[in-house]
């Protein structure tokens, strides 16, 4: 079963909507590749059925057994891991979640990843390695607040990418992009237009992908000068799609910034 539509959720519980911080976005940003290829953490050889069998705490949620292994089977449709869930199940475990409202973030976890997993699929996007990883990391980014129109976009622009040649690549540039753009967001809170302009012009730049989280910084001092949040995207995206560097594009905001 393929979910074709997905928001946040609105009533996530505290386990997972503890993640929406500005920390996870700096980590996004500026973790190693290996780091940011595999967020899930210490779960990546266990199954729904040996943490349900395995420590005490774990058999408190018995009674929803039968329905996590139901969303695993139709994560695994989707050409995903039920590792992704068994760490979901971890976090709530240890905040002693009450199965019932366990099993609801469950479900909504499920149809975050099955949705990351068509859009990538329908673009061509879907990588054959480290799968889980991207999807993990895109599944933060939409509790922090990622819209699924704007990850399909940003994953659009990866189109222009000639010297990309292979998903992996293309959708950790994506996942980059967009979690630069979701941390400018918590500072200076940007108008969807202007986000979603930001981050398809970074995918499509000739800056390293590496390099994006300057943009964070650039953007504070520019706003600092008391440029406003619209003028900022504009001009970095004019100029990242043109195909200026990183360092021609903070030269250009610096003269603006001395000559408005």
């Amino acid at each position: 079963m393929i979910i074709t539509r997905s928001r946040p959720a609105q009533h996530a519980s505290a386990f997972l909507t503890g993640f929406i911080a500005i920390p996870l976005i700096g980590f996004l940003c500026l973790a190693t590749p290996a780091q940011a290829q595999n967020p899930a953490t210490g779960m990546a050889k266990k199954t729904i059925s040996a943490w349900f069998s395995g420590m005490e705490e774990s058999r408190k949620y018995g009674s929803i057994k039968n329905e996590v292994e139901l969303l695993a089977l139709n994560l695994g449709f989707s050409g995903l891991g039920e590792p992704l869930l068994v760490d979901r199940l971890v976090e709530g475990s240890k905040k002693r979640i009450p199965a019932d409202k366990l099993l609801a973030a469950l479900k909504d976890e499920t149809r975050r990843l099955q949705t990351i997993a068509r859009l990538l699929n329908e673009r061509g996007l879907f990588p054959v390695e480290n799968a889980d990883g991207l999807a993990a990391e895109a599944s933060l980014l939409f509790r922090a607040g990622l819209e699924e129109g704007e990850f399909a976009a940003t994953l659009d622009a990866t189109a222009e990418l000639a010297d990309l040649k292979t998903p992996l690549p293309k959708v950790q540039r994506v996942l980059t992009a967009l979690s630069t753009a979701l941390a400018i967001n918590a500072r200076f809170p940007l108008e969807a237009e202007d986000r979603r302009t930001l981050t398809t012009a970074l995918v499509s730049s000739r800056i390293p992908r590496e390099r994006f989280g300057s943009m964070v910084s650039l953007f504070a001092r520019a706003k600092a000068s008391g440029m406003a949040q619209s003028r900022i995207c504009s001009l970095v995206s004019e100029y990242a799609s043109s195909g200026a560097t990183l360092e021609r594009i903070e030269r250009e905001l610096e003269r603006r910034i001395r000559t408005p």
